[in-house]
């Protein structure tokens, strides 16, 4: 600098720097709605799974739970002849929550059966045990207990290979209702 009285007046009169003002968190930008919106999303999505998965424990639950009380029963001495029907009537609940009621409401005698062994993915309903379920309204005897025991363990054996009640997360409630009739 040369030092002339102009040039330090001049320089006198400079300010610093201004700084902006600081960016606040508050309205974000565009891209942190969008991630908040997916994260919303993501979430709704996991609850509704969650829901879904507690509904479908608890139709099996119950299922299990029928079949342990039919099982108690038979070991305590009730007539073999309504532990049949029970476990008849279990895995018709069991179908409809399958396939629909409209569906399973119209079979019954051989149809009945094929459809249980087609929910098993085998054939012993229709060449086993399972054909108690359409033959003891039309026989004399009491089933056997080994009968009766093998016809709840084909009931276990085809609730282990369903996986899913479709209609669990529409229904609720009522479907654990549906299993608790009866």
């Amino acid at each position: 600098m040369n030092g002339s009285p102009d040039t330090a007046a001049l320089l006198a009169q400079l300010a610093d720097l201004a700084s902006p003002p600081a960016i606040s968190w508050w309205p974000p930008a565009w891209g942190w709605w969008a991630l908040c919106g997916l994260l919303l999303i993501a979430v709704v999505w996991a609850v509704r799974r969650y829901r879904d998965a507690v509904a479908q424990r608890r139709w099996r639950r119950q299922a299990h739970a029928e079949l342990d009380r039919i099982e108690r029963e038979l070991d305590s001495g009730v007539s073999h002849v309504s532990l049949v029907s029970r476990v008849s009537v279990l895995l018709r609940r069991i179908a409809i929550l399958q396939l629909g009621r409209s569906t399973v409401a119209r079979v019954h005698g051989r149809a009945w059966l094929d459809m249980l062994d087609r929910l098993s993915g085998s054939n012993a309903f229709t060449h086993g045990a399972g054909r108690r379920l359409v033959e003891q309204p039309f026989r004399a005897d009491e089933p056997a207990e080994a009968d009766v025991r093998e016809l709840i363990a084909l009931a276990r054996a085809l609730l282990r290979r369903v996986r899913r009640a479709p209609n669990t997360a529409r229904v609720g409630s009522a479907t654990a209702g549906a299993l608790r009739r009866g």
